[in-house]
């Protein structure tokens, strides 16, 4: 969230875990600079990571806080925020709709896990639900599609200066295009784990394959690691396997594979820490 923004509006945005290195104790409300995906973004510590937070990854991939906003920063965007903090309310007659950011070739499913932004509807064409649109993003223009209209009651957490509006929607070209990108990219998919079933040892119909484009090859399912980084490639191969797993068969099996990688990492990776 960006630096003039007020503390509450934390609780419309999604939350994510980074690792804290600095001097300083992390508070609640303590503005921050973290790794983005283009840049680094401000951001807002809202709690401490639980034990079940942390383990949800693996510390490689955990970034870590770069630094904490300094008194001058933080007074600058006091002096730059939006003074108007009128409420939206339903005399005003404005339309909402509730956006879930998300790729042109992702299915509607999709959505279901995924958090809903509030946006303001300005097009002639009414909205409907699952409709594909372009949507204002930290990036710049975004795709996303509609799961239903605002209530009154979401369009009032906002002022009218903090709600943006839908772009436009998606042309039918588009839709058409990202539906055959969609079904090559699950060929693609479904090819690898078909073969990283075979070398797991579970059944697989067909011939073997060549390993599509931008998948890692099929690692070992056993045998010593030569290497941390080579436990770590292996680890992570399973790993990326196990979090594409098609049923539950696949899941337990690359799961078991993946641990027994990260077990030899850990151990090498000990060796090294006392050596």
């Amino acid at each position: 969230m960006d630096l003039g923004m007020p503390d509450e509006y934390a609780k419309f945005t999604k939350d994510y875990t980074f690792l804290w290195t600095l001097r300083a104790k992390p508070k609640e409300g303590m503005r921050v600079v973290v790794p983005g995906n283009v840049e680094d973004s401000w951001g807002m510590v809202v709690a401490l990571s639980t034990p079940e937070q942390l383990e949800k990854w693996s510390k490689e991939q955990l970034a870590s806080v770069i630094r904490v906003a300094t008194p001058k920063e933080l007074k600058a965007a006091q002096r730059t925020a939006p003074r108007s903090r009128q409420r939206v309310r339903e005399s005003d007659g404005l339309v909402g709709v509730q956006v879930v950011y998300m790729d042109l070739g992702m299915p509607d499913e999709y959505a279901e896990s995924r958090k809903a932004y509030t946006f303001l509807w300005t097009l002639p064409a009414p909205p409907e639900e699952n409709m594909r649109v372009v949507v204002p993003g930290d990036e710049g223009e975004s795709w996303g599609m509609v799961v239903a209209l605002s209530t009154p009651e979401q369009l009032e957490k906002w002022s009218k200066e903090q709600l943006a509006s839908v772009i436009r929607v998606a042309t039918p070209q588009e839709l058409e295009a990202a539906a055959v990108k969609r079904r090559k990219i699950e060929a693609e998919k479904n090819s690898w784990l078909d073969e990283a079933r075979r070398a797991a040892g579970l059944p697989v119909k067909g011939r073997r394959r060549k390993i599509p484009e931008g998948y890692p090859a099929i690692a070992p399912v056993s045998g010593t690691a030569t290497s941390l980084a080579k436990a770590q490639t292996f680890g992570s191969m399973w790993w990326r396997a196990y979090k594409a797993a098609r049923n539950d068969e696949e899941e337990t099996r690359f799961n078991q594979i993946a641990q027994f990688w990260y077990a030899q990492r850990d151990a090498l990776a000990e060796e090294v820490r006392i050596s």
